[in-house]
């Protein structure tokens, strides 16, 4: 009880650096002036693939080979978390939160990294997916970024030797024999995905994002767990009251011996294979023109939350 005391107080804490609403709260955005505005629930729904929001870090080559490559899963602490604990509040409480969330990766941001390196290996064994290894020196980035002004979500792809903050060791995922233009497809399905129910800090995030990406390479690879997931999915429990009562009933009609189907709170972090989203629209995963991957005006799109 007090490590679950404990983690809610972290998350009002992270609520109040993310300046998103709790799980227990709601907030509804609208315009300042007379200016129409697309809800960025509606924006993503009609988007095909080759319109997702996607930036390119200035320099980057993506590769049209499917060479074996090998996959890891990084995190690290958010920015805006570091420069909170910077702050005269966030000193307060850096003593008591401040090493537990930096060593625990449920409070992390994450990403997939595609690297030409294999996973540092000092044994003769074959290093186990899953498995933390030092972090290779190269590779391709695949994120997700939301814009707290506008409400959009991003794929963002960058060079891995650039980047901020690199963690010592990452987790070895597994090989895998893509394209980047596959990768950014991919990403682009699940970006899609997120935007369609909107971007939230602790249901539909960069980990939901990043374990949907990572099992649609790597099935069977497991990652860490994410913040939404902790102690039963404590967080689920509070964002529907209806959908958690229900979820209550059909356990305990089961428990009784009553065969029924029981819906899981989190069913809208359920995975969906990259090929189910596209099949819809007649796309798939492989195609792509060179000027789907040019960089688009995103920033000055009108839109709202919603």
């Amino acid at each position: 009880m007090t490590l679950i005391i404990f983690t809610l107080t972290a998350f009002s804490f992270l609520s109040s650096v993310w300046s998103v609403p709790t799980p227990f709260s709601s907030v509804e955005f609208s315009a300042a002036d007379d200016t129409s505005y697309i809800p960025v629930r509606e924006l993503y729904k009609s988007l095909s693939l080759p319109e997702i929001p996607t930036t390119f870090q200035q320099g980057m080559v993506l590769s049209l080979s499917n060479e074996t490559r090998y996959g890891y899963q990084f995190s690290r602490t958010p920015d805006k978390l570091l420069r909170m604990f910077k702050t005269p509040f966030g000193s307060v409480l850096k003593p008591l939160l401040g090493k537990w969330i930096n060593e625990t990766e449920a409070f992390h941001h994450w990403g997939i990294m595609v690297s030409t390196e294999p996973p540092y290996n000092d044994t003769s064994r074959e290093v186990r997916k899953g498995k933390k290894v030092p972090r290779p020196e190269t590779g391709t980035i695949f994120e997700l970024r939301n814009s707290g002004t506008t409400g959009l979500v991003y794929l963002d792809v960058k060079k891995w030797q650039n980047y901020q903050m690199r963690a010592e060791k990452v987790k070895f995922l597994g090989k895998l024999n893509k394209s980047d233009i596959e990768l950014v497809n991919i990403g682009r399905a699940y970006i899609k995905e997120v935007g369609r129910e909107g971007f939230h800090n602790f249901y539909r995030n960069c980990q939901v994002f990043t374990s949907w990406y990572s099992r649609a390479l790597w099935p069977r690879t497991p990652l860490g767990t994410r913040a939404d997931q902790l102690f039963g999915k404590l967080l689920w429990w509070f964002k529907d009251w209806k959908k958690t009562a229900k979820y209550g009933w059909d356990k305990f009609v089961n428990l009784l011996g009553f065969k029924k189907p029981v819906e899981e709170v989190d069913v809208e972090a359920e995975f969906v294979p990259p090929e189910v989203l596209l099949q819809e629209r007649g796309e798939k995963v492989g195609e792509a023109r060179k000027e789907n991957l040019e960089g688009r005006g995103w920033g000055r799109m009108r839109t709202r939350r919603g």
